[in-house]
């Protein structure tokens, strides 16, 4: 398993609650309404797209097609990875097991990027002496 950090300006305390929620949702010891629920979309679209299939009169779409690739873009979501929540405020840091791969991937991403660019801005846009003071 990959660590991911996210970086937080807001309340750590509600992002470490969402994510432990997030975790729970797709963990095998919590609830498992998600899996079935999959599970039942799978099945259901599998059923319409071969009976759309089966009426179309040209047969150019073949629906298992698009059904293995919802069961790709599912399996994402089951990959599991370790994120670390850092607050830039505080500096306070915590840990959370079991966030979906694609969660953890794209929440660090977006505030790496954006803490990135924050940081080469503070640092360029920063004066190094105050302003009318010549040394």
């Amino acid at each position: 398993m990959s660590n991911y950090t996210i970086y937080t300006i807001g309340d750590i305390d509600f992002v470490y609650t969402a994510f432990n929620g997030i975790a729970l949702i797709f963990s095998s010891h919590g609830s498992n309404e998600w899996l079935r629920f999959a599970a039942y979309a799978a099945a259901i679209g599998l059923f319409y797209k071969s009976m759309k299939w089966v009426l179309a009169p040209t047969k150019n779409d073949v629906p298992i097609f698009s059904w293995i690739m919802g069961l790709l873009f599912y399996s994402i979501a089951v990959i599991k990875a370790d994120v670390t929540l850092e607050s830039v405020k505080t500096g306070e840091v915590r840990n959370i097991d079991d966030v979906p791969l694609f969660i953890a991937s794209t929440g660090e991403l977006t505030t790496g990027l954006l803490h990135g660019l924050i940081t080469d801005w503070r640092a360029a846009f920063d004066p190094l002496t105050p302003v009318g003071q010549v040394t």
